[in-house]
């Protein structure tokens, strides 16, 4: 049904017309445009009615009829006011344009037929051909396009932060760590190959400088950005032994390539080797002081080598460090050693010391390789003596002030040597004044005779922790399936002669360093140490007597002989060689261990040394086979059995003195009292080897030095 029009000011429209278009262009344009009449009609559908009346008033209405009869609104007549604000006229009616075939007389228009509605609606056939098209796929908003960043020069790339643990669930990670109950028992042969396979052909050690160098994500950073990567994978002393320290001064770029290319001569961790000394070559006298009773053929020396084939790398002026406790096959470059053996006494026959322990003490050790020694000479010797680095030298007006207390401590002044200060070089290592020399060569001629080459490892700890590393993973290899340490207290009864305030720090060193290392390994895999008890019954001067006699037979057997030197020759030997700490002088003034402690000894007769250097002691000495056709053999000390004052020796039993072997071993079971208390506990402490860290020291290289995992830390505390 068609709608009534509404007469507006602008002509005539339907309701529906003026309903949009006064929703559209609002109340106020409405009215202006259509008057306040057709606003007054439509007014109730667009407001509800509600605002009608207001709007009215805002807006008065206008006599419609009125507007019709002038034909013009109301405010274009003289004197009437304005009723509209800015109303737009409306259009004049154009006149009725000329339609030829009304006005041309050219005839009506033909009627149009009109066509019949068909009975049956046609309906069009769908065209089969006709295939939907395929869908098409929009984007899922807008991508961005990756853009590479550039870098300017001067500026570093801060490294994104690892957010993952925010959001990581590491309860199983705790889990593995903390609570897990281990798995005991020695790998199978399958288990081993298939842990070695993994490893493949990674090196046995890896330095963590290095490696921390290698992986870096990008290949050019700043110098300073190198340090703080290598700093916080590896320890100082590593840094200065590679040069990095002084090397990443500055703000220049370097690269990767470059940068292990100014180090790689110096890493001494890809050039490790680990050495079994072949049964024939061990010292036999080592017997002496080794814990014994192991299940035959079982004790082994193993040795730490370095830089045999890598040019200057443990070298001091060309010349290679050699270890005083093996020849030079197995001395050369050694930094470290360990004595092992497997099982401890047989429960069937056990040692008579021993009879009085539980059998059950001599069945724990069955299948455990115990761990009897470990030691550092070259370690030792630079923390007594000073390492290379350690040493410096100053011509006299030129040595800084803060090393001036260190000069006077030598009883002299500056001031007081004023004279020749200048002509004088002042050899300092870092604890004190070591030498006035002459000249710039002999200054150097005294840090080649007393400073030991530099290591990578200057800390007890680091190398102790390596050597255990090292230990477990042979136990591993060789089928065992728990490895053990020696307490203190073993090592203090072992070395008697050595003064008390080094038999105090060697006990020290094995229940702090080598316990503790071993305790935190333990810990890392839920692991309890067990201690065991051990302690021998207190020897008899009898067995004291026989103990001795079974060892200077073992000296003959091995071909050692008994022979006199003067005291010249000792003091050459200790200026010229490496010492052993276990070496022992025995005089009627006592007895003590130790190079230093001979030093001291000779040295108390300074004053009247020309009197008393043909002085003679009895040694040992094996015969060393020579390089040079010239001399086919030459005699070398052994330092195993106990250096002895000759006059001494004859003035307690002078009717023996054309008898030095009988002298000699008189004057030593007489100056050995028996002990007149009991042995204070000796233990073996032994850690049973979980399978998941068999299998983890089978697959993965030992780290030189390491920083320790802190997450790890907090999760096994």
């Amino acid at each position: 049904m068609a709608e009534a029009l509404i007469a507006t000011a602008a002509g005539e429209f339907a309701p529906s017309f003026l309903t949009k278009e006064a929703t559209k262009v609002g109340i106020k344009q409405f009215i202006q445009t259509y008057g306040s009449t057709a606003f007054r009609t439509v007014a109730p559908v667009i407001t509800g009615g509600m605002i009608a009346e207001k709007v009215i008033e805002a807006y008065p209405p206008v006599d419609l009829q009125k507007e019709k009869l002038f034909g013009v609104p109301l405010n274009r007549i003289t004197g009437q006011g304005e009723v509209y604000s800015d109303i737009e006229e409306p259009k004049k009616v154009e006149p009725l344009k000329y339609i030829d075939t009304v006005h041309g007389g050219k005839g009506p228009l033909k009627p149009i037929k009109a066509k019949g509605f068909p009975a049956e609606t046609e309906v069009k056939k769908w065209d089969e051909s006709f295939k939907a098209p395929e869908k098409i796929e929009t984007n899922k908003g807008f991508e961005v396009p990756s853009q590479e960043k550039v870098v300017p020069p001067g500026f570093e790339t801060p490294d994104i932060v690892d957010t993952s643990i925010l959001t990581k669930d590491i309860t199983q990670q705790t889990k593995d760590l903390v609570t897990k109950e281990p798995e005991f028992g020695a790998l199978t042969e399958a288990e081993k190959q298939t842990a070695l396979l993994e490893k493949g052909d990674k090196p046995d050690f890896y330095s963590r400088a290095i490696e921390a160098i290698t992986n870096a994500k990008q290949d050019t950073y700043t110098k300073g950005k190198w340090k703080s990567i290598v700093k916080g994978n590896t320890t100082k002393d590593e840094m200065d032994y590679l040069g990095l320290t002084k090397l990443l001064e500055g703000k220049e770029s370097i690269t990767k390539q470059e940068l292990l290319k100014l180090v790689k001569d110096k890493d001494i961790a890809s050039g490790m080797t680990v050495k079994s000394i072949p049964k024939d070559q061990m010292n036999p006298m080592y017997y002496n002081y080794s814990l014994g009773f192991e299940k035959s053929g079982t004790q082994e020396h193993i040795v730490f080598q370095i830089g045999k084939d890598k040019g200057e790398v443990g070298q001091l002026y060309g010349v290679p460090y050699k270890e005083p406790h093996f020849d030079t096959e197995y001395g050369t470059g050694t930094f470290a050693h360990a004595r092992v053996q497997v099982g401890f006494g047989d429960s069937d026959a056990p040692p008579a010391d021993y009879e009085h322990l539980d059998s059950k003490v001599f069945d724990k050790f069955d299948n455990t390789l115990i761990i009897d020694e470990i030691q550092s000479q070259w370690i030792q010797e630079g923390q007594d003596k000073g390492f290379e680095s350690d040493f410096k030298v100053y011509r006299g007006d030129k040595i800084p002030e803060e090393l001036e207390e260190l000069v006077n401590k030598t009883g002299t002044t500056l001031e007081d040597q004023h004279d020749y200060l200048e002509d004088q070089y002042y050899v300092f290592n870092k604890t004190e004044l070591v030498k006035i020399a002459d000249s710039d060569e002999l200054a150097y001629e005294v840090i080649e005779n007393q400073a030991v080459p530099d290591l990578p490892i200057k800390d007890s700890k680091k190398y102790v922790e390596l050597v255990l590393n090292e230990m477990i993973r042979k136990a591993v290899k060789d089928g065992r399936d728990s490895v053990a340490i020696t307490n203190g207290q073993i090592q203090y009864n072992r070395y008697e002669a050595m003064g008390e305030k080094e038999r105090q720090g060697l006990k020290k060193f094995y229940d702090t360093f080598v316990y503790d290392q071993l305790n935190k390994i333990a810990k890392n895999y839920n692991v309890e140490l067990e201690k065991i008890d051990i302690t021998s019954n207190v020897a008899t001067k009898e067995e004291e007597d026989n103990y001795l006699d079974q060892s200077l037979q073992r000296a003959l057997d091995a071909k050692y002989t008994l022979q006199k030197i003067t005291f010249q020759e000792l003091w050459d030997r200790i200026k010229d060689t490496n010492i052993p700490e276990h070496a022992a002088l025995y005089s009627n003034e006592g007895r003590g261990q130790g190079g230093n402690y001979i030093e001291e000894y000779l040295t108390n007769f300074h004053s009247d040394w020309n009197k008393i250097r043909n002085n003679e002691v009895y040694v040992w000495k094996e015969t060393i086979p020579s390089q040079h056709l010239a001399s086919p053999s030459v005699d070398k000390i052994s330092w195993e059995l106990p250096i002895v004052i000759r006059s001494h020796a004859v003035n307690h039993a002078p009717e023996l003195q054309d008898n030095d072997l009988e002298l000699y071993r008189k004057y030593l079971k007489d100056l050995r009292p028996s002990p007149d208390k009991e042995l204070k506990e000796e233990q073996l402490i032994k850690m049973k080897l979980p399978k998941k860290l068999q299998k983890e020291i089978l697959k993965k290289p030992i780290r030189l030095t390491k920083k320790i995992n802190e997450q790890t830390q907090r999760l096994v505390a």
